[in-house]
């Protein structure tokens, strides 16, 4: 039935529908396009703002990795929000201040790839309720930072 329901989503006859009540596949959120989504950009969404320097750990190859610290982070955040984060969309937004634009957007997305991944697996979520958007180091206005270095996970509250 999942497979019925993601097909009739991409259906030329029904995907204005699914668009406007939200539904939308998680994994095809564009940076510019996600800034100005008001779902996304609710002040009542969860938001948990980790830094880089707590969250990652540099490789010897010069790769950013979880570090255990960083997974804990992750742990407490999901853990604050409750029950309702296992049933709720998730998108991981990945921010990173450093280099050149190019090299700024191929961290931010690592960022939120590697923070997904572990939620994803260590949580059991599904992945269809997971996003990760690379926002470079420039969040949506109004949600109180004006640029950030690390990742943002972002909880969707889900109408009443």
């Amino acid at each position: 039935m999942a497979d019925e329901t993601e097909a009739l989503k991409h259906n030329f006859f029904f995907r204005g529908f699914f668009r406007h009540r939200g539904y939308y596949n998680l994994t095809h959120i564009s940076p510019d396009k996600y800034r100005k989504d008001q779902l996304v950009t609710n002040p009542t969404n969860y938001r948990a703002w980790l830094p880089s320097a707590e969250v990652f750990q540099r490789e010897s190859d010069g790769h950013e990795e979880l570090s255990a610290h960083g997974r804990t982070l992750l742990d407490n955040a999901l853990a604050q929000y409750g029950d309702p984060a296992v049933e709720s969309p998730i998108i991981i937004e990945g921010y990173a201040e450093e280099g050149s634009h190019a090299s700024g957007l191929a961290i931010s997305r690592r960022r939120a790839i590697l923070v997904r991944k572990y939620l994803q697996n260590h949580f059991q979520l599904d992945p269809g309720n997971l996003g990760a958007v690379p926002m470079r180091d420039l969040p949506p206005s109004g949600v109180g930072h004006p640029s950030w270095d690390g990742v943002c996970i972002v909880i969707l509250k889900r109408k009443s």
